[in-house]
């Protein structure tokens, strides 16, 4: 039997990529790739797209029945110095922000304190934005990018749960 839902219509997206700045980046995966080198790759494939759909959305925004706007972020996490935000939340990506996350991510000395940006990331969002969560008007998207190693995993488990339990989508 079909069952029509109603369409979950959303005005604003936000995606956050949360990249993995820690020393185990640089050995090689299964197929031999470096695991840091692939991530630079896939972080700045997400942003391309992302800013690429973007300029589409003005293009058409006359046509559209909501305003969409997708706004992007990237953060890292490492030892202390490496978690740091290395684009900020807006919908432009310019060309030095680009140089500079690809830069960033060369950089992988660290240890894996993923649990530190994702509080931080939890504790920058601001409640106005919780209530368009909650009101289905913003869809925030976390992206993290990591070899799957933690130095507390049951931290990083917690805050990404926090997130979870606001109505942010982290995977």
């Amino acid at each position: 039997e079909k069952k029509e839902r109603p369409k979950e219509l959303y005005g604003e997206f936000d995606v956050t990529v949360v990249c993995d700045r820690s020393s185990s980046m640089r050995e090689s995966d299964e197929a031999g790739a470096v695991k840091y080198v692939e991530q630079k790759k896939a972080a700045v494939l997400v942003l391309e797209a992302l800013r690429e759909f973007s300029i589409d959305l003005e293009d058409a925004r006359r046509d559209l029945q909501y305003d969409l706007r997708v706004r992007t972020e990237v953060r890292s996490f490492g030892s202390d110095a490496q978690v740091e935000i290395l684009k900020p939340l807006s919908e432009e990506l310019t060309e030095r922000q680009r140089v500079a996350v690809f830069k960033a991510l060369d950089d992988v000395p660290g240890s894996t304190k993923d649990f530190l940006s994702l509080e931080q990331l939890q504790d920058s969002i601001p409640p106005e934005d919780y209530e368009k969560i909650s009101a289905k008007k913003l869809r925030k998207i976390v992206m993290i990018l990591s070899d799957g190693n933690s130095d507390d995993p049951a931290r990083a488990s917690k805050a990404a749960n926090g997130l979870r339990e606001k109505g942010v989508i982290v995977f």
